[in-house]
């Protein structure tokens, strides 16, 4: 502390600093960077970063989980420039449409909560909140001498500022991938296409707990439905287990796009999630024809999930599992392929359900965020 003091001093009315104990700015664009494995692809997220770890995590996820930076700044110990003039700063910048934070502590909680609100009612705000609870906040203390505060009160502050609070590192990934590239649900009203009876319980039991809900298919709906999807060992409903549609790549066959289609359509559905976890039922299907037959599939799937998003404007999202374990190269680089094929056109990928739905949550809560209701998840 005694040398901080020292450095603050030497430093004052001489030349603005970010820190100490941080890892400074990454810009893309101009080259910057303090990790030599950042990818600098140029994108729209704003990420401000107590934590240099944090800082890190982020740069290790830019090609795994296709996030891509604007730019980001990891500030530390905040002893001159602190978070709401980095705020104010992302408010302007053309480059950055969302705003990922993550704060331990503050020294002026009013000048935070004004950043907050001018940020807020231009752009996404996005925060994760360290100490929130009272062992949190005293390890906070201790790592960047920051004043926690109590957690309910800044939940509160977070919320009156129009500002999205998150729970940990994974969910203020997944939102702010899902922000940079999908408008936030008109509604509650989610469909899950998926491959399994089973898993339809389960998937409606997480929606359900995220504070989301599962409306039936209109009768009309249903009836298309039923035209494409055969009756044996299927259920058509929502959610829609409709496993020989994923088999079929010939158009004019009922297509997984015309399933994507027809639930895209229903006005009670504000939000889809695909759920591809099944390649290697495909691999056993396709045979010899499998990379082949794997691209027409591909192909389909794209067509279906950019009409919802471009022409439906829905949220629309892929779930997709890859066992860590899997020793099957030709499996995981088939996943892998597929992915990059959904990130070419900025669809966001999960690597699970539970992710998945737990991201379109969030996004709902910021819609009731900007209509000022309130939101429960019971």
């Amino acid at each position: 502390m005694k040398l901080e003091k020292q450095l603050a001093a030497l430093v004052k009315g001489k030349i603005r600093m970010i820190g100490p104990n941080c890892m400074g700015i990454y810009c893309p664009k101009s080259g910057l960077s303090f990790n030599p494995m950042a990818s600098y692809k140029e994108g729209n997220i704003g990420i401000i970063t107590q934590s240099g770890t944090f800082a890190q995590f982020f740069i290790q996820s830019e090609k795994p989980r296709n996030i891509q930076i604007s730019k980001m700044i990891s500030y530390g110990n905040a002893v001159d420039i602190d978070c709401p003039e980095l705020l104010d700063y992302f408010v302007d910048d053309p480059d950055t449409h969302i705003i990922a934070l993550y704060i331990e502590g503050i020294r002026d909680g009013r000048l935070l909560k004004e950043s907050l609100e001018r940020a807020a009612a231009k752009k996404p705000v996005i925060a994760l909140k360290g100490g929130i609870t009272e062992e949190g906040g005293r390890v906070a203390s201790s790592h960047t001498g920051s004043l926690a505060g109590k957690g309910r009160i800044w939940e509160t502050m977070f919320q009156q500022a129009g500002v999205l609070l998150v729970n940990d590192i994974d969910e203020l990934i997944n939102t702010a991938l899902a922000f940079s590239s999908l408008k936030p649900p008109r509604g509650r009203g989610i469909s899950i296409i998926t491959y399994s009876g089973g898993f339809s319980v389960v998937q409606s039991d997480l929606a359900i707990k995220e504070g989301l809900d599962v409306p039936q298919l209109s009768t009309k709906a249903r009836e298309k439905l039923r035209t494409i999807v055969p009756s044996a060992g299927t259920m058509i409903g929502n959610p829609l287990d409709a496993w020989p549609v994923f088999h079929r790549i010939n158009k004019g066959q009922g297509t997984l796009d015309e399933v994507i289609r027809i639930i895209a359509d229903e006005s009670q559905i504000n939000s889809i999630i695909l759920q591809v976890d099944n390649l290697r039922f495909l691999a056993a299907t396709w045979g010899k024809k499998f990379v082949e037959s794997f691209n027409s599939f591909s192909n389909i799937v794209m067509d279906g999930c950019l009409y919802t998003r471009d022409t439906t404007g829905k949220v629309i999202m892929v779930s997709m599992y890859v066992e860590p374990f899997q020793s099957d190269e030709l499996e995981r680089k088939v996943y892998m392929d597929f992915k990059l094929r959904c990130e070419a056109q900025n669809l966001p990928v999960y690597p699970s359900l539970k992710s998945a739905i737990n991201t379109v949550s969030n996004m709902y809560r910021y819609t009731q965020l900007m209509h000022k209701g309130s939101w429960n998840k019971g």
